[in-house]
């Protein structure tokens, strides 16, 4: 299993969503991104004790996370993504938290991400 992408569609935001590795020898990591334009949103980088489980599990709760903001306020993407970063902040799962930056992971590296994903679970299922 690789990593995951997801895309969340809501009355306040539209935003892309993919954990996966940035590079051959490090851990996966999330990274946000608006859409349609493709601007970096956030880029979460884990503890490295987690397992490649745990940080997919995360991947499904901000992905809920972000759903349930998207649904619920009219916030402005600042407050969401403070708002995010409190929810994590309280696990004390994450190494760094970047907002509104530069991602370690560009959008193509995401995209790229996600095809592999897709892949993976194109094989699967012919297994």
């Amino acid at each position: 299993m690789g990593g995951r992408s997801s895309k969340i569609l809501t009355p306040s935001f539209r935003v892309f969503v993919t954990t996966a590795k940035k590079g051959l020898f490090s851990g996966l990591s999330t990274a946000i991104f608006h859409e349609p334009d493709g601007m970096p949103w956030a880029h979460i980088i884990y503890l490295s004790m987690l397992s490649k489980r745990e940080r997919l599990d995360l991947h499904d709760q901000i992905v809920e996370f972000l759903n349930q903001q998207g649904e619920r306020t009219n916030d402005p993407p600042d407050a969401i993504l403070k708002n995010l970063r409190r929810f994590l902040e309280e696990q004390d799962v994450t190494r760094e938290i970047l907002l509104n930056q530069e991602p370690i992971m560009s959008r193509n590296e995401a995209l790229r991400g996600m095809i592999k994903v897709i892949e993976e679970k194109g094989k699967e299922v012919e297994d």
